[in-house]
C-alpha cells in the first residue's frame, strides 16, 4: 500500500453520514410542508407533529426536516415527508392546507418525483452541519430493522432514549439509488482503470457509510463518484488512489471483493469496523470510513501518503536508509504501533500481516502501519492467501503454518524481520550473493555517534529473539521497547 497522510484531528464521527432518500413513484406521495416557526421549535418537535397532523391521511413512510448550513436553524422551505399509498391520500393531504397546528398554519403542496428544492448532496451538507456546529453528542444506534419505515423508526429511537437528554435531531440512513432500465444489472468496479463508480444499485437495497476521525466530511457520492487510479491489486482486492471531487483531497480507497469478506452478522462486522476505526495512534495508519453497498462490495478510506513504504526505502540504499538515527527511530515507531494494537485497546488488536511494504514513512521517516486488522473482514480463504503472501516474503512466523489464525506473538516475529531487513538492507527473502547480516556503513553514517559495535549488537540480539523459533521465547511489544531504549 502507498503512504497516507492525516488532515484532520477533529472528534470522532460517532454517528454515520445522514443521507436521504431520493424520492421515486413507487415510494408514494411526496408532500412538501412549509411554513413552521423554526427558531424555538427542535426538529424531532417538528417531525412528531406533522406526524401527528397529517396521521389521517395516510401512512408517513419518510420524514425529513433538514438544517440550513449557515444559520443551522431547521429550514423551514424545504421539509416534505412522504405518503404510502392510501386511497384519497392527496386529497386528504391537501385539504390541511393553511389549517393550525401547535400555532402555526401549514403550507401544503404534493411534489413531483422530480422536484426537489435541494440536492441530496446539499441537504446531507445541511444535516452534517448541525453536528458540526453544535455541542451535541452524535450517538450511533444499530440493530433496528430497517425495513420499517424510517419515521416510525425515528419515532422508536426518540421515544426510547428520551431519559438520557434532549434529542435534537434523529437520522435514519437509508439511502436508495433508482437504477436506469438502460444500464446493464452486473458490475464490476474493478473493471473501471480510471474511476471507482457504481451506479448500478437496486432501488430496493440500501447502503452505509460509517465515518470516523478524519474522514467526518465523506459522503457516499464522494467515494463512489470519485475518480481513481488502481495502485495496488491482489486476488481479495484493489487499491485506489481517488481524488474526491467536492473536497479535493486525495484518499486510498480499498475495495474488498465480495466473495472475499467474511460471512457473519450485520452487527458483528460492525463491531470489527468500529473497532478498526476507533484506533488512533501516530505510527498506525487511520480508518477514516467505511463503505458497505448493497451488494456486498466494501470499501475502505484512508489518507493517502506519496513518501513511499519501508521496503522501497530499504531497497533504495540511500544514505538516510543507513542512517543509524533512522533505523531506531523507524523501529521504535513501529515498535509502538504495533504495542498500542496489542495493549492499548479494549480487545487486543493483531495484524496479521506486518511486513515492510505495509509500513509507510511520511517526509521526516516517521513509521505508520497499515493493513491492520485487515484479516479480520476476510474469509478463511482469504486470510489463508495473506499468510501464504507472508511467508514467501519472509515475514510469516514457523508456527502459523499449523495455525490458522495470527497471534501477537506472530506479529512480534514480523517485527524482528523488520529489524533485519532495516540493519541489512536487504529484503527477507535474498537470493543474492552479499550474506552480510548488517550494513558495516552503518557504523561510520552521519547520525550514528551514540551508536557502538556493542549497541548494534544488542539491536541484532533484540531482532534474532523476536524472530525466536518459539513463540514463548519472544519479548511482548513492550519489552521490545525497552531493549530498544537501552540501546
Amino acid at each position: 500500500m502507498d503512504e497516507y497522510t492525516s488532515e484532520s484531528s477533529s472528534p470522532i464521527t460517532r454517528f454515520p453520514v445522514p443521507m436521504f432518500l431520493p424520492m421515486s413513484k413507487e415510494d408514494g406521495l411526496k408532500i412538501s410542508v412549509q411554513g413552521f416557526v423554526t427558531s424555538m421549535i427542535p426538529a424531532v418537535d417538528i417531525g412528531n407533529g406533522l406526524t401527528s397532523h397529517f396521521s389521517s391521511c395516510g401512512r408517513i413512510c419518510n420524514l425529513d426536516i433538514p438544517r440550513d448550513p449557515i444559520t443551522n436553524v431547521v429550514n423551514s422551505k424545504c421539509s416534505f415527508f412522504q405518503l404510502c399509498g392510501g386511497e384519497g391520500a392527496e386529497e386528504k393531504a391537501l385539504a390541511l392546507d393553511g389549517t393550525d397546528m401547535g400555532g402555526w398554519n401549514v403550507t401544503v403542496k404534493v411534489l413531483p418525483h422530480d422536484d426537489l428544492e435541494f440536492t441530496t448532496d446539499q441537504l446531507a451538507a445541511m444535516s452534517i452541519s448541525h453536528f458540526k456546529k453544535t455541542r451535541s453528542e452524535g450517538v450511533s444506534v444499530r440493530g433496528y430493522d430497517n425495513s420499517l419505515p424510517s419515521n416510525d423508526i425515528k419515532s422508536a429511537l426518540t421515544k426510547h432514549f428520551a431519559s438520557c437528554g434532549e434529542i435534537t435531531d434523529v437520522f435514519v440512513l437509508k439511502r436508495r439509488r433508482q437504477q436506469s432500465s438502460t444500464e446493464p444489472d452486473q458490475y464490476d468496479v474493478e473493471s473501471l482503470d480510471h474511476k471507482v463508480h457504481n451506479k448500478h444499485v437496486s432501488s430496493s437495497e440500501t447502503e452505509e457509510l460509517v465515518t470516523f476521525q478524519g474522514g467526518e466530511d465523506l459522503t457516499i457520492c464522494d467515494i463512489l463518484d470519485a475518480p481513481g487510479e488502481v495502485i495496488g491489486k491482489s486476488s481479495y482486492g484493489t487499491l485506489y488512489k481517488a481524488s474526491l471531487q467536492r473536497s479535493g483531497k486525495v484518499r486510498v480507497l480499498r475495495f474488498l471483493r465480495p466473495v472475499c469478506t467474511v460471512r457473519c452478522d450485520a452487527k458483528e462486522y460492525s463491531d470489527v469496523i468500529e473497532t478498526l476505526g476507533f484506533v488512533r495512534h501516530e505510527n498506525l495508519v487511520p480508518l477514516l470510513g467505511f463503505y458497505g453497498g448493497n451488494r456486498g462490495e466494501k470499501l475502505m478510506v484512508h489518507p493517502f501518503f506519496s513518501s513511499g513504504n519501508l521496503s522501497d526505502f530499504i531497497k533504495s540504499g540511500g544514505e538516510e536508509s543507513i542512517k543509524w538515527s533512522n533505523i531506531l527511530s523507524i523501529t521504535t515507531g513501529i515498535s509502538k504501533a504495533l504495542d498500542h494494537l496489542h495493549t492499548g485497546t479494549q480487545k487486543p488488536i493483531i495484524h496479521g500481516n506486518l511486513k515492510s511494504k505495509n509500513v509507510l514513512l511520511n517526509s521526516n521517516f516517521e513509521p505508520r502501519i497499515s493493513d491492520y486488522g485487515l484479516h479480520l473482514l476476510l474469509n478463511q480463504t482469504a486470510g489463508q492467501e495473506i499468510l501464504d503472501v507472508s511467508a514467501a516474503e519472509g515475514y510469516k512466523a514457523p508456527e502459523l503454518v499449523k495455525m490458522k489464525e495470527a497471534s501477537k506473538e506472530s506479529d512480534v516475529y514480523s517485527l524482528g524481520v523488520i529489524m533485519l531487513d532495516l540493519v541489512s538492507s536487504k529484503e527477507a527473502i535474498n537470493k543474492g550473493d552479499d550474506h552480510k547480516l548488517y550494513r558495516p556503513e552503518i557504523l561510520t553514517s552521519n547520525g550514528c555517534d551514540d551508536l557502538s559495535e556493542e549497541g548494534l549488537l544488542k539491536y541484532f540480539q533484540l531482532a534474532m529473539s523476536c524472530c525466536s523459533p518459539s513463540p514463548s521465547l519472544r519479548p511482548n511489544t513492550k519489552q521490545v521497547l525497552m531493549k530498544l531504549q537501552d540501546i
